[in-house]
This record gives C-alpha cells, structure tokens and sequence, in this order.
C-alpha cells in the first residue's frame, strides 16, 4: 500500500483562517503535499493538535498497520503470562510472530 511522504511536518498557522494549521507529507528538505487540516479554538490549540497528529504518525513509520491487533494481543497475552507465577503458557513464538508482522515491510 503506498501512503504519504513521510515524515509529516504542520505548515504553522493559516493566516486567513485563524485556528487552522495545516499539515503537509515532507520531502526531506521542503514541503511535500498538503495532507490535513486541523483546527483549534486558538492558533496556539490548533499548532498543539497538529504537532500530536504528526508525532503520531511519524512514530508509526515502518509498522505494518494490518499487524497491530495481532501485536497488541500478543504483548497482553505475555502480560498474562508474566503475572502467571506458574508459567505454564509459552508465549515466546506467538510474540516474536507479531513483533515480525508488524516491522515487515508492505506488500503492494
């Protein structure tokens, strides 16, 4: 699947509208296409809400996204089994399986 320049960057305040701070794909050293809009109540709520956005999606680079119910199950399902004094359960193959799937690359 191809997705938008990475990584993402907010464009500061549009000065005529105030509130909304656009967020745009980079190509490395200049801006790459106008991706979203956000807004706030203040420029400065509006440059918060877009800096969140962007962090967001910058931390996610090079995550499969279809793998993250598979992963999330996998790392609660070792939490169980840290807390089982017993231990009875090897959780070791299916964690290293997610863990694989999420940071495969993208098929397509």
């Amino acid at each position: 699947m191809k997705h938008t320049l990475r990584p993402w960057s907010q464009g500061g305040v549009n000065e005529v509208d105030p509130g909304e701070v656009r967020i745009y794909g980079s190509d490395k050293d200049s801006y790459g296409p106008h991706i979203a809009s956000v807004w706030g109540d203040t420029d400065e709520e509006g440059e918060d809400r877009a800096e969140l956005v962007c962090a967001c999606v910058n931390a996610c680079e090079g995550i499969n996204p279809e793998a993250v119910p598979d992963l999330l199950e996998a790392c609660q399902q070792t939490l169980i089994w840290l807390d089982d004094p017993m231990r009875t359960t090897n959780h070791r193959a299916r964690l290293k399986a997610a863990i694989q799937k999420a940071t495969a690359p993208a098929e397509g």
